[in-house]
């Protein structure tokens, strides 16, 4: 099956959409290891991720957000962007200056910087409230670094 069958190369669509049409228009049970190549490396053709922090992380993340819990009022950060492994991809942000005392506990990955305070806009691609959190003051620097390995559940 060519990949434009597969729904990876429908124009007007993001790249999100391309993979989640790829994966359940083809009831597939397992994805094997060439596929999951392939879904990375979608995921790092992507210009440019920007990470999200926020202080409302009391709920399991969901299918279906479109942003953080709570955003802080702090501009999402560029990333650099890796890939560490064939089947993974890792960004580091730059670092965030916090603008009070505030406890971080989730953050969030996202294809745009946003606009506003907190921000708001682009497409939330990850979340995670699964971390210890951490509290900061005016002034203090955070750096968040996103992990993400693609691999059949």
């Amino acid at each position: 099956m060519d990949s434009a069958t597969f729904g990876l190369r429908l124009p007007g669509r993001t790249l999100l959409q391309r993979i989640r049409e790829a994966l359940y228009s083809w009831a597939a049970s397992l994805v094997v290891t060439v596929g999951l190549e392939a879904i990375v490396d979608l995921i790092h053709a992507q210009t440019a991720m920007y990470i999200g922090i926020g202080t409302g992380g009391a709920s399991d993340p969901v299918l279906g957000r479109t942003d953080l819990f709570t955003p802080a009022t702090e501009a999402r950060a560029s990333t650099t962007e890796s890939q560490p492994t064939s089947t993974s991809l890792r960004w580091v942000g730059a670092s965030i200056t916090i603008d009070g005392t505030k406890t971080i506990n989730e953050a969030g990955l996202f294809d745009g910087a946003g606009a506003g305070s907190p921000p708001s806009g682009a497409n939330l691609w990850a979340m995670s409230n699964d971390f210890v959190a951490c509290s900061g003051v005016l002034n203090d620097t955070l750096v968040v670094t996103a992990n993400c390995t693609v691999a059949n559940a």
